[in-house]
């Protein structure tokens, strides 16, 4: 069951899709919501760059900061519902300690919900990393197009038999068993006709009342990311459940291929263990 969780909130003006997918996460499950926003931290590059104008122009680049932050969880506040509890925290980081500050806070909660990177987006990625390399727990990823709350008609599990996506079928069980279909995706390529390579962790979701249908592919000419994506599209899935792939290093945002992939080109909102 998912009982607390926590969002970065964006600092930008607008549409919050994370925001608002986190919100009503927390209304199916009756869960406690934290919502952050970064107040991110601006410093002179150097000591004696202050002689030079720069302490009164990064202090007001910090005042706009905090401005944007206090923006931001007024938003979350005035869209959340009368239930669940909702609170909202406001830290003080640069941008490389952002991912830092949020997965400590993270990892006292059961899920983390974070936006999907933009292209351009050193912040987004700070935190993203920080989710899922550093706390120890699921990281729900929304996509910067999402228009909806969660639904949960159809989740597509990808499946591979490692341990980072039995851990993510563990981590999403509270979802799955609430969905009305869940289809196992797992690559055939070198398996015998006999072998049904994804049986084993249907029949142990099948023990958690979750009835899932197999979809086995052969992947030799296809990359694994595109075909999720396209299997997803192709049953109109609401969510994606796949292991995390990759490693984190100071100030340096690492990711296998499949997973850098999935997190360019998601449509629909993927969790992640790691």
């Amino acid at each position: 069951m998912i009982k607390d969780l926590v969002v970065n909130l964006s600092v930008a003006d607008g549409h919050d899709p994370a925001a608002e997918f986190a919100l009503s996460v927390g209304s199916a499950f009756g869960s406690h919501v934290l919502g952050m926003a970064f107040a991110y931290a601006y410093t002179p590059p150097y000591p004696e760059a202050a002689g030079f104008g720069w302490t009164d122009l990064f202090e007001t680049m910090q005042k706009d900061a905090q401005d944007a932050a206090q923006n931001a969880v007024d938003r979350f506040a005035r869209a959340a519902p009368p239930a669940p509890a909702v609170e909202t925290y406001i830290p003080t980081a640069t941008v490389f300690d952002a991912g830092r500050v949020f997965s400590a806070a993270a990892r006292r909660f059961d899920l983390s919900v974070v936006l999907q990177p933009r292209p351009d987006g050193v912040r987004e990625g700070a935190i993203l990393d920080g989710a899922l390399f550093d706390t120890g727990r699921p990281t729900l990823v929304i996509p910067y197009i999402q228009k909806h709350g969660l639904t949960l008609n159809r989740v597509l599990i990808c499946w591979d038999g490692s341990r980072a996506a039995a851990r993510a079928v563990g981590d999403a069980m509270p979802f799955l068993v609430r969905a009305k279909e869940v289809t196992i995706l797992t690559d055939s390529k070198g398996m015998k006709t006999d072998d049904l390579p994804a049986a084993d962790i249907a029949t142990h979701l099948a023990r958690h009342d979750v009835r899932a249908e197999i979809e086995s592919l052969v992947l030799s000419d296809i990359d694994v990311a595109d075909a999720a994506l396209s299997h997803a599209v192709d049953i109109s899935a609401d969510m994606i459940v796949m292991g995390a792939y990759g490693h984190t290093k100071v100030r340096e945002f690492l990711l296998g291929g499949t997973t850098r992939k999935m997190l360019g080109e998601m449509t629909i909102p993927v969790l992640m263990s790691h």
